[in-house]
């Protein structure tokens, strides 16, 4: 399965049926308002299609930002009031990374921790000098200079 469908499995289910009633009364305004030709559905289609769209990327949202431990309503309303799809543009420049299990105790922990707030073990490689996170491919620490052991 491909990254991208993972992504929109993530969609909750409510923002999918609120899309698709929305396509209905797009299409029930023209239908209402004017006599269909070409032109006319080719406009009604996009205009539903955009505005459907809106709305499946609010629902993605919603639902990531529950993933990452961040702040659902305010995300959303931001995401939601903000003019000119800026708040969705926020949202994915200002997100959080994913968050891990700790794999002593199990409950999430922010990926840039170095350690697990619920239990204290010790979530990736950490300098023994200064104790910030480390990559284990790095030779020394970037803050205290000290050598580290390399795999």
């Amino acid at each position: 399965m491909s990254r991208l469908n993972e992504e929109i499995e993530r969609i909750p289910s409510v923002a999918w049926a609120v899309a698709a009633v929305s396509v209905v009364c797009v299409a029930a305004l023209f239908w209402v308002t004017t006599r269909f030709g070409v032109a006319e559905l080719l406009i009604m289609g996009l205009i539903a299609a955009v505005f459907a769209t809106y709305i499946l990327i609010i629902g993605y949202i919603a639902s990531d930002a529950r993933r990452r431990g961040m702040p659902v309503l305010l995300w959303t309303l931001l995401a939601i009031f903000i003019p000119s799809a800026i708040g969705i543009v926020l949202y994915f420049i200002l997100r959080r990374p994913l968050l891990r299990a700790c794999e002593q105790c199990g409950k999430p922990a922010d990926a840039t921790y170095t350690f697990c707030p619920s239990c204290g073990a010790t979530l990736g490689d950490t300098c023994p000098s200064c104790h910030i996170s480390v990559e284990s491919s790095w030779a020394h620490c970037p803050k205290c200079g000290v050598t580290l052991g390399t795999s």
